[in-house]
């Protein structure tokens, strides 16, 4: 299990379309906005306002930080939106906000764009994360916020059930280091992974890949 996202309350299951329970899979995300300080305050006393609004929710919505709420203060129907899925874990550092999300398939690209219109000096980083489609992103091409361009996904099944790990690396070097220091194996290259990856497959129930981000 990823620590980073240990504390999320798993309840991805309610659709804001029609109302009616669908499991998704879902895009574990890490955002950091940046900007000027009327708008970083406008924004942060949005978020907080929404979060601590007294509501009365049917039971299995995602809460006060479900993302359709974010589309109503800017008077936009979340019926005409895909918006499932959270945030939370707010931050602020002076001018520099930090949030953790949980959305249905991919990022929420529609209501970040919106805020970015409200608000024009708001610049926003993330990376994350779908493992069961295979999705993998970030928005921060010169790595200030997130340097880490390669996920690895390792479950040792059969072979080394102790081993579970989801991690992020800079380089494919690191990645492969760090494998050979976890299982003993020696990885410095696509081909030595690459039969780690066939080795695991074949009947230990094991899993072992390396990805990209987009």
């Amino acid at each position: 299990m990823n620590e980073e996202y240990s504390n999320i309350p798993h309840i991805f299951a309610m659709s804001n379309i029609s109302n009616y329970t669908i499991m998704a899979n879902y895009f574990l995300s890490k955002y950091v906005v940046e900007g000027n300080k009327q708008d970083i305050d406008s924004f942060y006393e949005m978020m907080m306002r929404l979060k601590n609004a007294d509501r009365q929710l049917e039971p299995g919505h995602f809460g006060n930080t479900w993302l359709g709420f974010i589309l109503e203060e800017f008077g936009e129907d979340p019926e005409e939106y895909m918006c499932q899925g959270q945030w939370y874990d707010l931050t602020r550092d002076g001018d520099v906000l930090r949030f953790k999300a949980e959305t249905a398939w991919e990022p929420c690209h529609q209501i970040r764009w919106m805020i970015e219109d409200k608000y024009p000096s708001l610049k926003f980083y993330y990376i994350g994360e779908n493992d069961a489609d295979e999705i993998f992103q970030k928005k921060d091409k010169a790595g200030k916020y997130f340097p880490e361009n390669y996920y690895l996904n390792l479950f040792g099944g059969d072979f080394m059930p102790e081993i579970e790990v989801m991690k992020r690396f800079v380089t494919k070097e690191d990645a492969y280091k760090y494998v050979s220091e976890l299982t003993g194996k020696s990885i410095t290259n696509d081909e030595e992974f690459k039969a780690l990856q066939n080795e695991w497959d074949e009947g230990g129930g094991g899993a072992c890949y390396l990805a990209e981000y987009d």
